[in-house]
């Protein structure tokens, strides 16, 4: 008999798939929400005695670590994953926050292995489509001299 530990736990899991409800207009594409993979996945790590541990630190160059963990409570196994999180699109505590909520959907898609349902995910077939793809934005940037 096998011993139970966080891969056999995680191999009994049964996700499904996940309605891809996120639209980003600048890509012309769809993602995963954190918000629909959360209730889809919860249920399925409950069964298993498994549960999800989200933490933040920071490392030397004082940039924000998110690190996720899935333990396995009765063998006290786990896998985890840790990436930093900055959106280098945003300022301030939103350059965090949005950092925080695009590796913890990234991580949990890996960690799990979660495939999008393809009834709302059309691979970036749409967006990829010639003659569909969108202008470059038009990037307006000053240094100190106003150039």
């Amino acid at each position: 008999m096998t011993k139970e530990n966080i891969y056999t736990a995680l191999m009994k899991c049964e996700f499904k798939k996940v309605k891809v409800e996120g639209n980003n207009a600048m890509f012309n594409a769809k993602y995963m929400k954190v918000k629909d993979i959360i209730p889809m996945i919860e249920l399925e790590l409950q069964k298993q005695n498994i549960i999800c541990i989200g933490t933040m630190k920071v490392n030397e160059h004082n940039s924000p670590i998110l690190n996720i963990q899935l333990r396995h409570i009765p063998s006290d196994t786990f896998i985890e994953s840790e990436c930093t999180c900055l959106d280098d699109t945003k300022k301030g505590s939103q350059q965090i926050g949005s950092g925080i909520t695009y590796m913890t959907r990234y991580i949990l898609q890996r960690l799990l292995n979660l495939v999008p349902d393809e009834s709302t995910d059309d691979d970036g077939n749409e967006s990829s489509k010639s003659g569909t793809f969108q202008k470059p934005r038009k990037v307006i940037r000053k240094d100190n001299y106003g150039i």
